[in-house]
């Protein structure tokens, strides 16, 4: 029986370190018995090798999607092809640590929650920033809650830590949205709200790999993908306050997402126009005096600030004096 299906979606997979990827899956001493099955979705690639590479992977389950629908059309196709009790994404050029899925597997093994949630690595591709391992550091490792989690750990959404009852991700309809980027904050807030309890585990999976050119890596400097960020953060903020009303830690994560929302549109070739109507969408929904003291202490934020004039400083003014009035959902 199939114990996990990983499902990565690929676009230029040999350009992006997709043999490492597969590489790292291999290396588990449990790869080729049947308990684990690689979901490779090619999502349009248009380098003329990766489809055919992949069409020669006798370990891979390959799929193609119909038309480019990003990362999060790609997970959903994957998904309907799973077949293993438990689902976890990773990118493509990501990889697993050395004995972190045979970890994991020996958990899963006899796991009665619906979600497991482990922690990683973060790097730089150039290894210009040290390694943090590891990046959560949770305490609390026992079975409870998602409300209780959020309260003794944290918030998390990011799919590639995660390890997911598939009955629970097709039961709740839990597909991505697709064509867009940034769309696994919304996912993992939805997500949350729909888990019946869950469990952090201490060890190391993925080592998540940033690159320039990655969506996080160009978000600073690319408008489509702060659009993107706005519209994944507003979405995520209705689906927190439906499913935790009045929880100070999911108002806290939240803030601290659209506070990076600010910073990274004060940073991009927005007009003011453009920059004031995106302002204006963000809810009323949130601690406005702890995002604007985060906001300003940014020095290359302020520095923008500065010189985009008065209209845009009207607009941050009124999200600053919304705080005392607009403290719920």
């Amino acid at each position: 029986m199939v114990l996990l299906s990983i499902i990565i979606p690929v676009f230029n997979g040999l350009e992006h370190n997709l043999e490492r990827c597969l590489d790292s899956i291999d290396a588990s001493s449990r790869a080729g018995h049947g308990e684990i099955e690689v979901i490779c979705v090619d999502d349009c690639s248009d380098d003329g090798v990766t489809a055919r590479w992949l069409g020669r992977q006798s370990n891979v389950i390959t799929m193609r999607t119909p038309r480019n629908l990003r990362q999060g059309g790609a997970r959903n196709l994957g998904v309907e092809a799973a077949r293993g009790r438990y689902i976890t994404f990773i990118d493509q050029d990501d990889y697993y640590h050395p004995g972190a899925l045979d970890a994991v597997l020996s958990r899963l093994d006899d796991f009665d929650g619906d979600l497991l949630v482990t922690d990683n690595i973060e790097e730089t591709a150039d290894g210009s920033m040290p390694m943090i391992n590891p990046k959560l550091g949770f305490k609390d490792c026992s079975m409870m809650s998602p409300s209780e989690f959020i309260e003794r750990n944290g918030v998390v959404y990011a799919p590639w830590r995660m390890f997911l009852n598939r009955e629970v991700y097709l039961g709740n309809h839990l597909s991505f949205w697709p064509d867009t980027r940034l769309e696994d904050i919304d996912w993992g807030m939805r997500l949350l709200g729909c888990v019946r309890c869950m469990q952090f585990m201490p060890v190391t999976t993925v080592h998540w790999v940033r690159y320039p050119e990655s969506t996080t890596g160009g978000i600073s400097s690319t408008r489509g993908i702060v659009d993107d960020y706005l519209e994944a953060c507003v979405r995520a903020l209705s689906d927190a306050g439906a499913n935790f009303p009045g929880n100070s830690k999911i108002e806290d994560f939240m803030a601290l997402n659209f506070q990076y929302v600010l910073q990274y549109l004060f940073l991009t070739p927005h007009s003011v126009a453009e920059k004031s109507r995106m302002i204006e969408t963000i809810p009323r929904g949130l601690d406005y005096h702890r995002l604007m003291k985060h906001l300003l202490a940014h020095p290359r934020a302020t520095a923008t600030l500065m010189n985009v004039g008065r209209p845009l400083w009207r607009m941050v003014g009124r999200l600053y004096r919304w705080r005392v009035r607009h403290r719920g959902y």
